[in-house]
């Protein structure tokens, strides 16, 4: 299952192929095992003015093959099927919306909710700086986006079990394809140097990586995260993604994993009334076993 689908030429990178073949080794150890418990952060203060929702996009709805849910709840559903320890799920909310989000548990119990106001929400790494307060300081982070449609339980398990058994401070699953609308490039030597963001106005030409879904974050560089923030001399408008920080860590010599394990044709993300009908015809083709043998 954790094979890599990836062919090395298509991005011109010849070092592609001692740096699958060293993570894929990893994967492929039968004895490893996550030992730590982890506390989840899902970004939810988003909206979906492109879906003309008068809702949070989290709170959108599709049919899985066990059920009507949300979006977040199906991450939360996700979550609970993990044969992992979770000490907490924090959600990530405009303080206005609170009511679409205090009915969600985690198993049995309500969930965590840092509300953030208007000011506070400018992009998914002011979000988690703001939120930091609410965190516990010695435990590893799992960042989630909260619009994710579909997360398959395998991604997060490879990502955790690359985390715990490299020396790396954050590991990432990512996907290589055509003009993505992310994109982590890297330089000769392996290590991500650059993001094009294409809302940002900046879009790369050609095969390279983007995220899709999650990342695993250690918790000894909470402080390089802050430090990163609070030196953009930046005012009250700006907006600050998270993905930035990623080029950042490379300059200050920390191990940053990006593992290209997904499919270029994988649907994660949902972000238009098109993305939603797609992802459900996806959806649409899996019975409740296959569902569960699959992504969770």
């Amino acid at each position: 299952m954790y094979d890599f689908s990836v062919n090395p030429e298509e991005i011109n990178l010849s070092y592609y192929k001692d740096y699958l073949k060293k993570t894929n080794s990893i994967i492929k150890s039968n004895d490893l095992e996550i030992n730590k418990k982890y506390q989840v952060v899902v970004m939810a203060a988003g909206k979906g003015s492109r879906m003309n929702l008068n809702y949070p996009k989290p709170i959108f709805k599709l049919n899985y093959p066990y059920g009507t849910n949300s979006l977040i709840g199906n991450i939360l559903y996700t979550l609970e099927n993990i044969n992992f320890e979770i000490s907490s799920v924090n959600v990530v909310i405009n303080e206005k919306d609170e009511s679409f989000f205090k009915s969600l548990k985690f198993n049995g119990s309500k969930i965590d909710l840092i509300k953030l106001t208007e000011s506070q929400i400018r992009g998914t790494g002011i979000c988690l700086y703001e939120s930091f307060t609410f965190l516990n300081k010695v435990e590893d982070i799992i960042l989630i986006w909260g619009d994710l449609a579909i997360f398959p339980a395998y991604i997060l398990k490879t990502a955790v079990l690359i985390k715990e058994n490299s020396n790396s401070d954050v590991v990432f699953p990512t996907k290589i394809k055509m003009n993505p609308y992310v994109s982590f490039l890297r330089n000769k030597a392996g290590n991500i140097n650059k993001v094009l963001h294409s809302n940002e106005g900046n879009e790369h030409k050609g095969y390279a990586e983007q995220d899709c879904s999650c990342f695993v974050i250690g918790s000894n560089i909470i402080e390089d995260f802050k430090f990163f923030i609070e030196n953009k001399n930046i005012d009250n408008k700006v907006e600050i993604d998270f993905i930035h920080f990623i080029p950042y860590l490379n300059t200050i010599n920390k191990n940053v994993i990006g593992l290209p394990i997904v499919s270029e044709n994988y649907v994660s993300g949902v972000n238009t009334i098109k993305k939603t009908k797609q992802v459900q015809n996806i959806l649409d083709n899996y019975n409740y076993d296959n569902y569960s043998n699959f992504f969770l």
